[in-house]
């Protein structure tokens, strides 16, 4: 963002894409917008890394990169970001569309934190837009970061009663859980 330096440091997000890759006007244009309020986003490509550049098959990608690997880059985006004079390293969050979506409730996990980042307190803030809810991770700690979910009425690849239920896990453990439901919004729907 503009105006952003060590004697003025601003926060970030980490901006991880869906399972059909990034798209200009959602990952970028999320960006551009968080660096027009002051607020420096940081996408992660977790495809183009490991080979997957280009149109290959789709589930040979979702395959072969987990939400996981999505998880490991948003810790090392977190690494590299809380290492830049102009950013607030305290004050990173994640937020992640689809797929995307997944891997940020996944690094809510505390046990992962320590894992991947020994010695920092992690993501400030976490952002799930529509990232289905199958998974129970078994999440019992947290590292206190707040979580804000966006989801539509009419996404089949959300079970709203699946994601009601981990969102209710969450709040079990204490992390705040603000969750908005759009109605007649399908995926994708940015």
């Amino acid at each position: 963002p503009e105006g952003a330096s060590a004697d003025a440091p601003v926060p970030a997000m980490v901006i991880l894409h869906g399972s059909g890759g990034q798209r200009e006007a959602r990952e970028q244009g999320t960006a551009r917008r968080l660096a027009a309020n002051g607020i420096a986003g940081f996408v992660v490509d977790y495809y183009a890394p490991r080979g997957f550049v280009g149109e290959q098959d789709y589930m040979l990608r979702v395959l072969s990169v987990t939400e996981f690997d999505a998880v490991a880059d948003a810790y090392g985006a977190l690494r590299h970001l809380s290492s830049h004079p102009a950013i607030d390293g305290e004050r990173i969050g994640v937020m992640g569309f689809s797929y995307g979506g997944m891997a940020t409730r996944i690094a809510m996990d505390e046990r992962v934190r320590r894992m991947l980042t020994p010695g920092h307190p992690g993501f400030a803030t976490y952002i799930d837009v529509y990232g289905p809810c199958f998974q129970q991770f078994g999440t019992r700690e947290s590292n206190g970061g707040e979580l804000l979910t966006l989801r539509g009425t009419e996404d089949r690849s959300n079970d709203l009663e699946a994601c009601a239920e981990r969102e209710a896990e969450l709040r079990a453990i204490g992390v705040p859980v603000e969750a908005h439901v759009f109605e007649g919004a399908g995926h994708a729907w940015e």
